[in-house]
């Protein structure tokens, strides 16, 4: 019904804008590599390979089969993944103004969707599973108020599903399924609180609030066992504390709260966590089928849980400094006064500032020293934001704000704002642990839509916040993402802006993408250089970290691993890894080669491997990023062949 009223109109008006806004740079930019391991692995799977089993799948597999299904209806290329992912964005941001209309009027829950919209997808517009694990976790987001608000076990299922789905495209999916527990923990709470039909030996009872309070300790522990391997005090502020904070106050409001005898709460709360689980567990069961039935349940665990170590051991980006905190100064001064305050503050002199400045920062915000301080400002709020929304909660758990009767229909829709913002807070912290290690900036952008949530419901909720000031506060961030992130080059996002000339069409049959021009010249003369020497569905040999070679050309990869990093025993001893390269490119009759002399993870090409090519493909090609402007430049390419044996 909810469809059905005024809030349709403004829903319908966010769907059209936003679809308007990202259709339009749907095809803009790319990272090679990150291209062609989507492309090189869906068609892998069209070819008739299962991932883990016959090829190095580097995430669970189930956005490969999407990926996979999308090529088979639209065609094989780039802009078929980006479809997909535009429709899931779509459906997503109707899902995040849903979330955020439950404490906001329809215009500013609009307002707010919009600033998750310019702070995400657009920043980079690629099918990876860590976009998909963010619309999951709003979906599930969703599913679960929807549970709070109707009590019916089919929204925890649904909750559940997402879950499931989330872990099929990437592990990290199992941080949504943490954040559901947590909130289930706090829902248990919140309505065992109006259960009073135990007598007072029996409230004494503590069995049910120590295994709570055990568990929670556990899981505090498995966040910090999680970044021990580099611990710098950004990565517990980050990723450690939040957890902590929640599990806190799950601890202290346990004995604060709930009634029931022990075995009590333990049926309501494991039959409610087994409903959610169950629906977990339904889309991995279904998918395990074909592994099933090929004995390669066991690769699939390899390579779901084990090989992503590598990933951590070569792919590693730390946070920024610690004293990149002093740029969310002014931030958390703003969020925090309110507890402290009775009457509502709206400073007119700082709100006049903050409107009159805006302007002209927005205007001078490219250049370094601002455009990081901005970034930084923005880089630990969702560490603040639940500083200040576990104190909130536990204020009110105090003042035993939940414990209130049913029948007050006004005092039940706050205590439901509660479980809103706890789990807000909750999935928050739990999908920013995405970062964790490779901390690069757009990482940071997976996570941030729910934080923007989690921030907008604990403004809605402190009646003394200076609600003029904030406001003056998010158009600014709104217009510095949507000025200086939307088309700024991803690899340099969070330190300083760079424009990304995303005007000139990659002109290959698997592309359909604008890059830069001197990226559209490299590869297309690759390409064409590789067609020229091979035949079409034959096997070429190419390394570094470039699975786009083998996507744009159409040629076979001969190897399991789309990175180099990825192989059994990498780098382990050189000669014994040429022998290895040797016997592989006999195997497969290879006779052309392509040399990425230095890849984003695994190094360098070695000098034992480019002198057995070099024997072996007497000819050669090579290829500079731009060689008009650096005629001069080391080659990033080199395309070597040999005549085609009889």
């Amino acid at each position: 019904m909810q469809l059905l009223n005024a809030n349709r109109p403004m829903l319908a008006l966010v769907l059209v804008t936003a679809a308007v806004y990202l259709f339009l740079q749907y095809d803009q930019g790319w990272i090679a590599h990150d291209e062609g391991l989507l492309g090189q692995s869906a068609t892998r799977v069209l070819d008739g390979e299962l991932p883990h089993i016959d090829f190095d799948e580097p995430y669970t597999g189930g956005l490969t089969m999407l990926h996979a299904m999308a090529m088979k209806l639209l065609g094989i290329r780039s802009t078929s993944l980006r479809m997909v992912l535009l429709l899931f964005s779509i459906a997503a941001i109707g899902a995040t103004y849903l979330i955020a209309k439950r404490f906001c009027p329809p215009w500013l829950a609009a307002f707010v969707t919009w600033i998750t919209i310019v702070w995400s997808v657009p920043n980079y517009f690629a099918g990876l599973p860590s976009w998909y694990n963010l619309f999951f976790a709003i979906f599930g987001s969703l599913a679960l108020i929807k549970y709070d608000e109707r009590d019916k076990r089919a929204w925890l299922v649904v909750a559940g599903i997402c879950g499931g789905l989330s872990f099929l495209v990437k592990v990290s999916g199992l941080y949504f399924v943490a954040a559901g527990l947590l909130y289930l923990v706090y829902h248990d709470q919140r309505t065992s609180g109006h259960d009073n039909t135990f007598d007072s030996k029996q409230s004494k009872r503590y069995g049910f609030a120590t295994f709570t309070t055990v568990s929670l300790v556990a899981f505090s522990v498995v966040l910090v066992m999680l970044v021990r391997r580099r611990a710098t005090p950004m990565d517990l502020i980050h990723f450690v504390l939040p957890g902590v904070l929640l599990s806190g106050f799950l601890i202290m409001n346990q004995f604060r709260q709930g009634g029931g005898t022990s075995i009590e709460r333990f049926k309501r709360l494991t039959l409610t966590v087994a409903w959610f689980a169950g629906g977990v567990l339904v889309p991995i069961a279904v998918f395990l089928i074909p592994y099933v039935r090929r004995a390669g349940v066991g690769s699939f665990l390899d390579g779901v849980f084990i090989l992503p170590q590598k990933r951590v051991e070569f792919a590693d980006y730390p946070l920024p400094p610690l004293s990149s905190l002093l740029a969310l100064v002014p931030l958390a001064c703003v969020m925090v006064l309110p507890l402290f305050f009775r009457r509502k503050q709206n400073p007119l002199w700082l709100t006049a500032v903050a409107w009159i400045a805006s302007p002209f920062m927005i205007m001078v915000a490219w250049q370094s020293p601002l455009y990081e301080t901005v970034w930084d400002s923005v880089r630990s709020l969702i560490p603040l934001a639940t500083v200040v929304g576990c104190a909130m909660l536990l204020r009110r758990s105090r003042t035993n704000g939940d414990s209130v009767p049913v029948a007050d229909s006004t005092m039940v829709i706050d205590a439901r704002h509660d479980g809103t913002l706890f789990l807000l807070l909750a999935m928050s912290a739990m999908i920013s642990l995405v970062q964790f290690p490779y901390s690069f900036a757009i990482y940071f952008c997976y996570s941030i839509p729910l934080g923007i949530l989690a921030l907008a419901a604990i403004i809605q909720k402190q009646s003394t916040a200076p609600t003029h000031l904030h406001l003056a506060v998010a158009v600014f961030y709104f217009a510095f993402a949507s000025v200086w992130l939307n088309h700024s080059r991803v690899q340099r996002m969070g330190t300083t802006y760079v424009h990304d000339d995303q005007s000139t069409e990659l002109d290959l049959p698997r592309s359909g993408l604008l890059v830069s021009r001197t990226q559209a010249k490299l590869y297309e003369d690759v390409v064409k250089e590789i067609w020229r020497h091979s035949d079409d569905d034959s096997f070429i040999y190419a390394e570094l970290d470039c699975p786009e070679i083998y996507f744009l050309s159409g040629r076979k990869n001969p190897t399991r691993s789309f990175y180099e990093f990825f192989e059994e025993n990498f780098p382990g001893n050189p000669a014994d890894r040429v022998e290895r390269i040797a016997l592989l490119l006999e195997s497969h009759s290879v006779d052309v080669v392509v040399l990425h002399w230095h890849g984003e993870f695994s190094g360098s090409v070695s000098l034992e491997l480019s002198q057995l090519l070099a024997a072996r493909y007497p000819h050669v090609t090579h290829f500079l990023r731009d060689p008009v402007n650096e005629p001069h430049a080391e080659p990033v390419f080199s395309v070597a062949w040999r005549e085609p044996s009889l």
